[in-house]
C-alpha cells in the first residue's frame, strides 16, 4: 500500500507537461488573476521575481505568457518591461545550438523595443556543473530545481490549488530522491540518487563531467575524470552505474581505467594494464583485468577491486570513497611522469 497520495505529475513527467506548469503559473502572477485567488497570485509574482532577479519590493503589474513562440519553449513579457526567454528542461540537456539560436531570435525582436531580455534555463531535474558551464557561455542563467522549490514555497503554504500543491510535491520527491544516496543500495537502485552522487562528487573532484551512456547491454550512469595523455594514448578514470537492483554490487557499480585516442590492439591493453598494475599496488590500489579485454575506441583497461562494501545498507563514506579516487589519480600521474607526451605534440597543441 502506497503512503503518498496520487499525483498528476509523477504521471505527466515531459517537457511538455512541465511547460504547461509554467506558463500556468507565469499566468498567474497577472495583478487581474488577483480576484480568483490571491495567494496562487502572490506565489506566482514571487517566481517571476526569481526569474528577473529582483527582490520582494518589485510591483509586478501584467504578464502576458506565450508557449512555443519561434520554438521557444516559454516566454513572458513583464510590465512592459522585460521579456522572459525560458529553455524548460526536465532530464534532458542543451542541443544543437538551441540556447544561441534563441536568444539571437528574442534580442533580434526586441531590438528596437524597450524591453530587456532575460534568458532563463530551466532546470528541474539533475545536470552536471560541467554542462551547465556551456548554458552560461550561451547568456542564460540556470535555475535549479532546489532555487524553484524556495521561491514556490515561501509564500506557497497558503495555497490550496491542487495543480500548484502536486507540483511542489513532485519537487520536493525529487529532491528527496537525488539526495539520498547516504546508502549504496540506494546508489545503486535509484537513478536520482545516482545523480546525486554524482553530482556531491563534482565538488570534489576537479573537472569532472558525468551523464548517460549508452551501450547493448542497457547503457550505465557515468562520471569521468583525471584524463591524462601520454605520448600513445589518453587515460582516464570512470565510474560505471548501471542502476540496477538485480545484479550482484560488483556488476552494478564500478570504478575504472579507460583508454583512448590510441593504437588499438590487445598487446597494448595487457601491457599497459601489466604497468598500471604495479604502480597502483605502491598507492595501496588493487586494479584487475576485465573479464576480458575488448578494442574500441574507449577500452577498459582495469577494475579497481574492493572499493564498495558488500552491505549495502550501511552508510555511504563518501570520504574515504574520494580518497581512493585520489590515489588512483596519483597512479595516473606517476605512470605519465613514465610515458611523458611528446614535446612536438605538446608544442603543437599550445599553438593551436
Amino acid at each position: 500500500m502506497s503512503l503518498l497520495k496520487p499525483n498528476i505529475f509523477s504521471h505527466a513527467t515531459k517537457e511538455l507537461s512541465q511547460d504547461a506548469f509554467f506558463a500556468w503559473l507565469l499566468e498567474w502572477a497577472d495583478s487581474s488573476n488577483q480576484q480568483f485567488d490571491n495567494e496562487l497570485n502572490e506565489v506566482a509574482k514571487d517566481f517571476v521575481r526569481l526569474l528577473l532577479n529582483k527582490k520582494e519590493d518589485y510591483v509586478i503589474h501584467n504578464v502576458v505568457v506565450r508557449k512555443q513562440w519561434q520554438n521557444i519553449d516559454i516566454s513572458a513579457e513583464v510590465n512592459d518591461e522585460y521579456c522572459i526567454v525560458i529553455e524548460d528542461k526536465t532530464n534532458t540537456k542543451e542541443h544543437s545550438g538551441q540556447l544561441k539560436r534563441y536568444a539571437d531570435i528574442a534580442k533580434l525582436y526586441y531590438k528596437e523595443t524597450n524591453f530587456e531580455c532575460v534568458f532563463i534555463y530551466l532546470k528541474t531535474g539533475n545536470e552536471s556543473s560541467s554542462t551547465l558551464q556551456y548554458v552560461k557561455k550561451q547568456d542564460f542563467i540556470p535555475l535549479d530545481r532546489s532555487s524553484i522549490l524556495k521561491a514556490l514555497s515561501r509564500n506557497g503554504v497558503n495555497v490550496k490549488n491542487s495543480i500548484f500543491t502536486d507540483f511542489v510535491e513532485y519537487l520536493v520527491l525529487l529532491e528527496y530522491s537525488t539526495n539520498s544516496f547516504k546508502t549504496l543500495k540506494h546508489i545503486t537502485a535509484d537513478w536520482k540518487a545516482a545523480e546525486g552522487f554524482y553530482m556531491s562528487l563534482e565538488s570534489e573532484i576537479s573537472n569532472a563531467g558525468w551523464g548517460y551512456v549508452s551501450n547493448q547491454s542497457g547503457g550505465f550512469l557515468a562520471l569521468w575524470f583525471q584524463g591524462i595523455k601520454t605520448r600513445d594514448c589518453n587515460i582516464y578514470i570512470q565510474i560505471e552505474n548501471t542502476v540496477n537492483k538485480t545484479l550482484n554490487i560488483e556488476d552494478r557499480i564500478r570504478v575504472v581505467l579507460k583508454i583512448s585516442e590510441w593504437e588499438k590492439s590487445v598487446s597494448k591493453l595487457y601491457s599497459t594494464f601489466e604497468e598500471l598494475k604495479i604502480i597502483g599496488q605502491v598507492k595501496g590500489i588493487d586494479l584487475v583485468k576485465p573479464n576480458k579485454f575488448r578494442v574500441g575506441s574507449a577500452s577498459t583497461l582495469a577494475v579497481t577491486q574492493n572499493v564498495f562494501s558488500k552491505n549495502e545498507d550501511e552508510f555511504f563514506k563518501v570520504d574515504d570513497f574520494v580518497n581512493t579516487l585520489k590515489r588512483l589519480e596519483e597512479t595516473l600521474q606517476v605512470f605519465l611522469n613514465k610515458h611523458p607526451p611528446d614535446v612536438q605534440d605538446e608544442m603543437k597543441n599550445i599553438i593551436e
